[in-house]
């Protein structure tokens, strides 16, 4: 058997050594408006949040101490 051409091996290539592949996007930076805005919104939220919970705090003292009835359900009459 004859061999009518000698090639090379193929030779490793190293995965992204070419450039052509998906990249990754580069982060984009929010205005320092819109973080502000955003900021805002939240820390409203939080204060919303806390004075819910306050409020809840408050009914529950107020309700039955022992926490031993349903909210659903009426407190038994005395």
């Amino acid at each position: 058997m004859t061999e009518h051409g000698h090639t090379p091996p193929l030779t490793r290539r190293v995965p992204g050594a070419s450039g052509s592949g998906p990249r990754t996007p580069a982060r984009m930076a929010l205005p320092d408006a819109l973080l502000a805005r955003m900021r805002a919104a939240m820390e409203a939220a939080r204060r919303a949040n806390a004075a819910e919970g306050d409020e809840a705090d408050e009914s529950d003292e107020v309700g039955d101490p022992g926490g031993t009835t349903d909210p659903g359900t009426p407190a038994p009459s005395p």
